[in-house]
């Protein structure tokens, strides 16, 4: 879609300390901590968190894409906010993760 293809354009023209810059807002050192866990204990909160937050926070819609029980969304994403301290439900920073997972993609 347009919003990656733009992200990439605007990754692209970033200068390095620009970049440094950008990847350390707080959302983006959020997203690092979770990949870094992910990596060392094998899960997919990583992945788990963005779909959530993409689905707009529909549990049944997240449940039914990712194939697991709503139960199981809930708990997860509980989970999640308890560990990295944060609150899905808080509007600003669901817009800062969405932005720092399309950089972070958009990223060499």
């Amino acid at each position: 879609p347009f919003d990656l293809c733009a992200m990439n354009y605007l990754v692209e023209k970033l200068t390095n300390d620009q970049i440094a810059a950008v990847t350390s807002t707080y959302a983006s050192s959020v997203l690092s901590r979770i990949a870094e866990a992910d990596a060392q204990a094998g899960t997919d909160n990583y992945e788990f968190l963005y779909a959530y937050l993409a689905l707009e926070r529909r549990t049944s819609t997240v449940a039914e894409a990712l194939h697991m029980h709503r139960n199981n969304v809930n708990y997860r994403i509980g989970r999640i906010e308890e560990t990295y301290g944060i609150d899905v439900s808080d509007p600003a920073l669901r817009l800062d993760l969405l932005a720092a997972y399309q950089i972070r993609a958009a990223l060499p």
